[in-house]
């Protein structure tokens, strides 16, 4: 039998990579010490993904009941607004409560988008990513022309060091990772 319960904390399992909460049932605000509990139950996920969601008095999940012990197989926040923008057929959204999301589209092109003033971060897990990705007008390093002591003909030529900051031209940087035009 399925029936929706109320999740009340959540915890990652110290063995095994799963989420397990603690729940009661869907009973009268008013009424919740008599509503039934149930602790460490386990929160059936896809393949290879794992999250842990912000407790909220509207996040519930579908639990189906095996003799005395209970599996979740679904998580859902009934107070979460609409996505904008709705997402088109044939694209797979993964998103936050923070409103960032990952968007990957019918085309195979991805839109990653964070939530405002928020950076996106390229690298290995436990890393650090701190390096800006070069785009088109991005300013570059300043750099130096010295002329030192040459020969030319009978004459000796010197000079003296000028230096420079340029900016990516137009039409160059990296093709594959685009950012906002700011």
């Amino acid at each position: 039998m399925l029936e929706f319960m109320r999740i009340t904390a959540t915890h990652v399992g110290e063995r095994v990579r799963v989420l397990l909460a603690d729940m009661r049932g869907l009973g009268t605000t008013d009424d919740e010490d008599n509503a039934e509990h149930a602790s460490s139950v386990e929160v059936v996920q896809p393949f290879g993904l794992l999250t842990r969601p912000t407790i909220a008095a509207t996040l519930e999940a579908v639990v189906a009941r095996l003799g005395d012990e209970l599996v979740a197989f679904g998580l859902l926040d009934k107070g979460t607004a609409a996505i904008d923008p709705t997402p088109e057929e044939g694209e797979t959204r993964l998103y936050a409560l923070s409103g960032a999301y990952l968007r990957e589209r019918a085309d195979g092109s991805m839109d990653l988008v964070t939530a405002s003033g928020k950076a996106i971060r390229l690298g290995a897990s436990g890393g650090t990513a701190d390096k800006p990705v070069a785009h088109e007008g991005s300013g570059t390093a300043g750099h130096s022309h010295t002329a030192g002591a040459y020969v030319a003909g009978p004459y000796s030529v010197t000079g003296t060091s000028a230096s420079a900051t340029d900016s990516i031209a137009t039409g160059q940087g990296s093709a594959n990772v685009l950012v906002p035009d700011t």
